[in-house]
């Protein structure tokens, strides 16, 4: 019997530690890591920060389709490989949500969401993109406005999903041993 590939997908909001967790996954489980911060990311300009106009906001909704183009791509070329992997993505946006089952099942594989989500108190967010900035990571959010502008306008998952909990001081090891009994169902 053969087993289809799977992607499993970790979204949420930006500085919900989706690249912590996926990072940590790809290490405990040997699997290929597609970041849409990174490898799609290089596909386009960056983005201008803050976002504060109209022609701003258009704008890195262009880059982010192009991203999330490169990203789709990368998933069905991996699960037609039958190669089994991690991407990250917010996926905020409905419209891509749907794209990504599409995907997934155009290219015969098995789709496995992980939603990551903390307690996103204005202290919290502000430490979080402290840590970011500090770390260098590109994408996400620069200011607790720009936070709460991306969370007002997420339209939440409606695949179905795991939710992890990401809040400050979480066993890492414990969310990754929770979702590898996800992904094994």
């Amino acid at each position: 019997m053969t087993t289809k590939p799977t992607v499993t997908v970790i979204v949420g909001l930006p500085t919900t530690g989706k690249s912590t967790l996926g990072r940590a996954l790809a290490e405990a489980s040997h699997l290929l890591l597609i970041d849409i911060d990174d490898g799609p990311a290089q596909c386009t300009v960056l983005h201008p920060q803050p976002v504060e106009s109209d022609e701003d906001f258009d704008r890195v909704r262009q880059i982010m389709r192009v991203r999330y183009h490169v990203l789709m791509s990368a998933i069905e070329a991996n699960l037609r490989e039958g190669i089994s992997h991690i991407a990250i993505a917010t996926f905020s946006r409905r419209e891509n949500q749907n794209r990504l089952r599409g995907t997934v099942a155009r290219a015969g594989g098995t789709l496995r969401i992980v939603w990551c989500q903390y307690d996103d108190t204005d202290e919290e967010v502000e430490r979080r993109i402290n840590e970011r900035v500090q770390s260098g990571a590109t994408g996400g959010v620069r200011s607790v406005k720009h936070y709460r502008n991306s969370r007002d306008h997420y339209e939440g998952i409606e695949l179905p999903h795991l939710v992890v909990r990401m809040d400050h001081g979480v066993d890492l090891r414990t969310v990754v041993k929770q979702v590898r009994n996800y992904i094994d169902q």
